[in-house]
């Protein structure tokens, strides 16, 4: 487990444990280092959920926390986190849906919430992250309309929505080859003969085309 030591070391800008064997849980003390600004604790055995502690890092530009066993819903102290640039929690087991506060992230420039369980649609708000260059969805349940406010963030070079059952939507101008045709609004209206249930969606947005996201 993460020695409660760790904590008292309250000058500490980065943090980086990642890639070991670790278990138990993100200590709620872990919020007593106001001065990190790095920390990755990813790919170990780390269990529980996001602690709201969290939100007390304010100077926080990284947090990967990825391919862990993290269960429960996002806190909602991660929107204090105003300095935040990449936050990865991919392949874990978090729940719940994709809350609107997310925009309040302005200088996210990476999000990697796929692989979880997370429900519901992907708000409208995602499009007011002008900064985002990756995002990352898939493997989840989310439903509903893919929104069109994605297809106008101008510096995204990276998005992956596939394997969420009941995803739709309408693919802007220009990407029809990339479909072979197909619109996803037949996967909304349930459409005799639609072929989208799982819908991937490659999309070129400002002339690239958009690639499977993977957080290294």
């Amino acid at each position: 487990t993460l020695p409660t030591e760790l904590w008292r070391l309250t000058m500490l800008q980065f943090l980086n444990l990642g890639i070991n064997l670790l278990t138990g849980t993100v200590p709620t003390e872990s919020g007593r280092l106001t001065k990190l600004e790095n920390l990755y604790l990813v790919n170990n055995q780390l269990t529980g959920t996001v602690p709201a502690e969290i939100g007390r890092l304010t100077k926080l530009t990284h947090l990967w926390l990825h391919d862990n066993q993290l269960t429960g819903k996002l806190p909602t102290e991660l929107w204090r986190l105003t300095m935040l640039q990449a936050l990865y929690l991919s392949n874990n087991q978090l729940i719940g849906t994709l809350p609107t506060e997310l925009w309040r992230l302005s200088m996210l420039q990476a999000l990697d919430l796929s692989y979880n369980q997370l429900t519901g649609s992907i708000p409208t708000e995602l499009g007011r992250l002008t900064l985002l260059t990756g995002l990352g969805l898939s493997n989840n349940q989310l439903t509903g309309t893919l929104p069109t406010e994605l297809w106008l963030l101008p510096w995204l070079i990276m998005l992956d929505v596939d394997y969420n059952i009941g995803l739709c939507g309408q693919l802007p101008v220009g990407t029809e080859d990339t479909t072979k045709g197909t619109s996803l609004g037949d996967a909304c209206s349930g459409s005799p003969g639609s072929s989208v249930n799982s819908a991937f969606i490659g999309a070129v947005l400002g002339g690239v085309v958009a690639m499977l996201f993977a957080a290294v």
